[in-house]
């Protein structure tokens, strides 16, 4: 089955946490195995200025997840954190891949990032080669920065800058036909239960190019 990159849900919480807590994704992130879900759970109901979260969905099971902190100071506007993971179980399925090439859309198309950046220990050179595909680049190593499963661990700073901007063509005007296949339309006042079709719609590429909205749009 294809794989499908969309915002996060909270009922995405069950399987994020079993990510974060699998044995083999642990020792590649800051999290302790002393983990309680309740710290997912506020994970997800935070909603913090820049944040912009996204996860991948194969097989009908949450898989994956990739965030990027957009900086807020004006100084620093022009640039993200990176992060991102992936169970085991789907590791070498293209879902990594997937989430990167979502999340830097909507750094480059959608956000205006120059920079984006990311944090990756020494025990993790499958995430390494990954970020390389995408162009990120060592720029420094905390020496023994990080302790976990019983040994000191190397922290690599990566980074990818977009440089070389191609110049944007002004586009002529798309023409479109009238459709006649569409009837029995009903207009009515805005109800509760419309929230998912209406989030569906304004999350559509082809429809928040013309809004303010990014595709990372969550629900609330």
């Amino acid at each position: 089955m294809s794989i499908t990159i969309r915002p996060v849900r909270p009922e995405d919480g069950p399987a994020l946490y079993e990510i974060v807590k699998h044995p083999d994704v642990a020792p590649t992130l800051l999290q302790l195995p002393s983990m309680e879900y309740r710290e997912t759970d506020q994970w997800l109901k935070e909603r913090k200025a820049g944040h912009n979260r996204l996860v991948a969905v194969k097989d009908g099971r949450t898989v994956g997840s990739v965030s990027l902190l957009q900086e807020q100071r004006p100084r620093r506007v022009h640039s993200g954190k990176l992060g991102i993971m992936v169970h085991p179980d789907y590791w070498g399925s293209g879902v990594g891949t997937a989430l990167m090439e979502a999340i830097l859309d909507l750094a480059d198309n959608w956000l205006n990032l120059l920079r984006v950046e990311l944090d990756v220990f020494s025990n993790n050179p499958r995430a390494m080669h990954l970020y390389q595909k995408f162009g990120f680049v060592l720029e420094g190593t905390k020496r023994k920065g990080v302790f976990g499963d019983g040994m000191f661990l190397d922290e690599h700073v990566m980074a990818r800058l977009r440089d070389n901007m191609p110049a944007v063509e002004p586009g002529k005007a798309p023409e479109f036909t009238r459709r006649t296949d569409v009837t029995d339309i009903t207009i009515r006042p805005l109800r509760v239960e419309d929230a998912d079709a209406l989030h569906a719609i304004i999350s559509n590429p082809a429809v928040a190019r013309s809004l303010n909205q990014i595709p990372s749009l969550e629900v609330i």
